[in-house]
């Protein structure tokens, strides 16, 4: 039984945030292209179609996304990554991988999601890959996401030392998500 809905848990947190320090503007941006995502996935929208001029919907990257982005060693460049960014679906996507990553404070549940990304990416994507390769659109979209992901979510990865270093976020609604 939904108690609460995705975007009325958005607004719930939206609320609390205002009224109890107004600290994560910039993880509530994310939260609604998080929302978008999920909606899109949820209802069985083809995201392909969606990579392509024109846009489903006109968005303003979030200055968190972008300035993370912008900080990948050797990542895309300014224009490179404004230009991904104000695709819908990449923007929603990234996103997505920002709010986990500030979000999730498990080791383990942050090594197993990292070991379902990749899968995906490194796998499960490539499986045909020649059915893809000579579309540019897509190709793009791929090298881009698979640049955030192995910076974000490096396999391999001591996920113990960064969860207790890197947890920069405090979610004050005794949020835990774990498998």
């Amino acid at each position: 039984i939904e108690v609460l809905s995705f975007g009325d848990f958005v607004r719930l947190y939206t609320l609390y945030d205002r009224e109890y320090g107004n600290h994560n503007k910039g993880l509530i941006q994310c939260l609604y292209a998080v929302r978008c995502l999920r909606n899109a996935a949820a209802h069985n929208n083809c995201l392909l179609n969606s990579l392509r001029l024109p846009y489903t919907r006109k968005i303003h990257s979030s200055y968190s996304i972008s300035r993370a982005v912008s900080q990948i060693p050797n990542g895309p460049k300014t224009t490179s990554r404004e230009k991904k960014l104000a695709n819908p679906v990449i923007h929603d996507f990234v996103a997505m991988l920002y709010v986990y990553k500030k979000i999730v404070s498990s080791p383990r549940t942050a090594e197993h999601f990292t070991k379902e990304l990749h899968d995906l990416f490194d796998i499960r994507m490539k499986r045909h890959s020649n059915y893809f390769e000579s579309n540019e659109c897509i190709s793009s979209a791929y090298h881009f996401m698979k640049t955030v992901i192995n910076d974000w979510f490096p396999s391999g990865q001591d996920y113990e030392s960064i969860f207790v270093v890197e947890k920069s976020i405090d979610i004050p609604i005794g949020i835990e998500v774990s498998y």
